[in-house]
């Protein structure tokens, strides 16, 4: 049975960072989530999308689990990373700067899933928390 713990608010969590980067050092793979249609710099949805279409190689589908969507997949590599971790600070000029919907993967096992910008959900049977356990972060609400 897979366990999972919520952070209910990564904007909030004072080691969100270094969490997001043991995360980001571990995965292979990983999938971002967009609305499909024009893009529109105020939908906070869209955030990312132009970034992430102008990355090669990347596979795009349409997402399963909502109508309008589509999934961008791919392996990590350094650019990737790094658009993750822009992504996830809040930039002061904007009402809403973070990623709507994404998940990091490792050999196929989900780590982590954020979703509505800034909740987590963190699978606890993976090699993510025996890592943040050592490093001591803590990844409960504080």
């Amino acid at each position: 049975m897979i366990k999972f713990a919520v952070i209910q608010s990564i904007e909030l969590s004072l080691r969100w960072d270094e969490l997001l980067n043991v995360a980001l050092g571990l995965a292979d793979e990983f999938n971002v989530v967009f609305p499909n249609g024009e893009y529109a710099p105020e939908n906070f949805l869209l955030n990312g999308r132009p970034e992430f279409e102008s990355v090669s190689d990347l596979k795009v589908s349409h997402w399963l689990n909502m109508e309008d969507n589509s999934i961008y997949f791919g392996s990590l590599d350094d650019s990737i990373r790094k658009l993750i971790m822009d992504f996830n600070h809040q930039d002061p000029t904007k009402d809403m700067s973070y990623l709507w919907h994404y998940s990091l993967y490792r050999h196929g096992i989900e780590l982590l899933n954020v979703q509505d910008f800034t909740v987590c959900l963190l699978d606890l049977d993976t090699e993510l928390t025996a890592h943040l356990q050592q490093l001591q972060i803590n990844w409960r609400d504080e």
